[in-house]
């Protein structure tokens, strides 16, 4: 039996797809469902000037949190969910926090 199922979602249909069927998994193993979605931290690849790497990050941010509360709302089924949002660092890179 299995006590916790992770969905990663991006928004797309094919994540939604994916998270129905978690949901119907959950239900039957009544286990708890963790939603995560994974941003990547934002590296120019170029000297830009103009390009605002903060405002790019926070845009990320809140995609995300949109990305969850639209799926956390849709497993809400009689299920224990969870959300959280990632914040990845490529490699070899220092973490922003």
């Amino acid at each position: 039996m299995y006590k916790r199922i992770l969905v990663p979602v991006d928004g797309s249909s094919t994540s939604d797809i994916a998270l129905r069927e978690a949901i119907k998994f959950v239900i039957d193993q009544k286990a708890e469902l963790r939603i995560i979605h994974v941003i990547e931290d934002v590296v120019p690849v170029w000297d830009v000037e103009l390009l605002n790497i903060n405002e790019i990050r926070e845009a990320l941010r809140q995609t995300g949190e949109r990305v969850l509360a639209k799926r956390s709302r849709g497993a809400r089924c009689g299920i224990k969910a969870e959300t959280r949002l990632i914040e990845s660092t490529p490699p070899g890179h220092a973490s922003p926090a």
